[in-house]
């Protein structure tokens, strides 16, 4: 880089215009409503999913606690090992919540379209991202 600076101040020019102020563009992406929507429903769908799978780890958690507290002929260590693997699911599954929060924040915070142009371009929505299903 120091070296291209200094060639272009030793060389020049033909037309004399190596000093002149040189104009960048720098175009930022816009964002239409439906764009913007889409992603956030997608978001929306993920979250609610995964608040049935930790209900029904819930439910898992409170029988195994159950068990634990009347259960007379199951070792109490291995019921605590299951235990730390169902908190380390629900663990797990809290850290997904929050990094697809972060994700849905991100996409509602992307630069809009006026919208005035989102309505002139149609702003169609766009495919859904594919993704691995969730079992």
């Amino acid at each position: 880089s120091d070296f291209a600076t200094d060639l272009a101040e030793k060389v020049g020019d033909a037309k004399g215009g190596a000093g002149a102020l040189r104009m960048s563009y720098s175009r930022q992406r816009r964002y239409g409503p439906a764009h913007i929507g889409a992603r956030t429903a997608q978001i929306d769908d993920l979250l609610a999913r995964v608040a049935g799978y930790q209900t029904e780890l819930d439910a898992e958690r409170a029988s195994l606690a159950d068990c634990r507290r009347s259960t007379l002929w199951l070792d109490d260590a291995e019921l605590a090992q299951v235990e730390r693997h169902l908190a380390a699911t629900a663990s797990a599954l809290a850290d997904l919540v929050a990094r697809a929060r972060d994700a849905r924040r991100g996409f509602e915070n992307l630069p809009r379209l006026p919208a005035d142009v989102a309505t002139a371009v149609g702003d169609a929505v766009p495919e859904p991202v594919l993704h691995e299903p969730l079992m």
